[in-house]
């Protein structure tokens, strides 16, 4: 079920079953969290798809935070010593940022799509062009100013077929790298159906990308000792700073396996992703591979500059240091 009314009824169950797993001299902390949730569902009318709210009560400082999106979320509850952005940095890579330029013989829309949601950048009509070269030149200047505005936006484009074509024939080489796919519309389709080609057309692209940069890797002799796999011990590689990107491949990623309070290779995850967030290390997912499967799911590779690195095993038993 979706809503406020259910997520309400969702969190009202959730708080009894947490409380008799939460230790005594936690339990106060926890109920003042946790009614400063209630209340600001109670009191505040959020028009969005999905919220997210992390609370924190007087240890360590209070804090609250709300942030609402144009996606919907899995009602979900974790305690922790650190937050749990797991979801919101999955949610960021299923709805990635990229442009998606959709031309027709009428116009030219220009969209920036950001979890999920479109924001109209730019339009131009077509129609009144005097001719079909003046229709060209107009697509093609708006295009490419909107690709040179967004540098580091990847670019899909939609549209009549042969319109649509010759726009991407007369980009400049270097914008014409940038565009992953061009999609042929045809009149059955609708604009929610072209989006949504285009969200997981651009969430495939990073994908590949990423699992080709770590392929490469892998087939270099001197750069497969810079792989650390595992939650731990990239977790371990983390906390030295030494590591340069974290890999994470997304089947192995269901946050919807894990019971709350989190399991200790779950933990491990939400100090990875934080850490990384903290430290700016880009997070790639992939489709998988031998490495990360034989890792949990989790490699990460370590920068040039460090000479040397070992990674003990983990105590059986062992509870890690978290990151708050």
């Amino acid at each position: 079920r979706s809503g406020l009314p259910s997520a309400r009824q969702y969190l009202a169950r959730k708080y009894g079953e947490l409380r008799k797993q939460i230790a005594k001299s936690n339990q106060h902390e926890f109920e003042q969290a946790f009614e400063k949730v209630m209340h600001q569902l109670d009191s505040v009318n959020y028009e969005c798809a999905g919220l997210a709210m992390f609370a924190r009560s007087f240890e360590g400082g209070r804090f609250f935070r709300v942030l609402q999106l144009d996606v919907p979320l899995r009602n979900r509850v974790t305690v922790d010593y650190a937050p749990d952005i797991i979801p919101l940095v999955m949610l960021q890579h299923n709805y990635g940022r990229f442009l998606q330029a959709s031309i027709s013989a009428d116009k030219i829309e220009i969209y920036e799509s950001d979890l999920g949601g479109g924001t109209l950048r730019s339009m131009a009509p077509l129609r009144s062009a005097s001719s079909a070269e003046s229709r060209l030149a107009t697509a093609t200047h708006m295009l490419e100013r909107a690709m040179r505005a967004n540098r580091r936006f990847e670019v899909i484009i939609d549209g009549e077929q042969a319109l649509m074509q010759a726009v991407y024939n007369t980009l400049p080489g270097q914008l014409r790298q940038r565009v992953i796919q061009c999609i042929p519309r045809f009149a059955s389709d609708t604009d929610e159906k072209l989006k949504n080609i285009g969200l997981l057309t651009h969430k495939r692209y990073r994908e590949h990308l990423a699992l080709h940069g770590l392929d490469q890797m892998m087939s270099n002799g001197q750069s497969i000792d810079r792989i650390v796999t595992g939650e731990r011990a990239s977790l371990k590689a983390m906390k030295s700073m030494a590591v340069s990107e974290l890999y994470i491949a997304t089947e192995d990623v269901d946050i919807n396996r894990f019971s709350t309070p989190v399991k200790n290779d779950y933990k491990a995850l939400i100090g990875l992703f934080c850490l990384a967030i903290r430290q700016d290390t880009p997070i790639k997912f992939i489709s998988g591979n031998k490495l990360t499967r034989r890792g949990g799911g989790v490699a990460c590779v370590l920068h040039e500059d460090v000479i040397s690195y070992q990674v003990l095993p983990a105590k059986p038993g062992a509870s890690l240091e978290m990151v708050a």
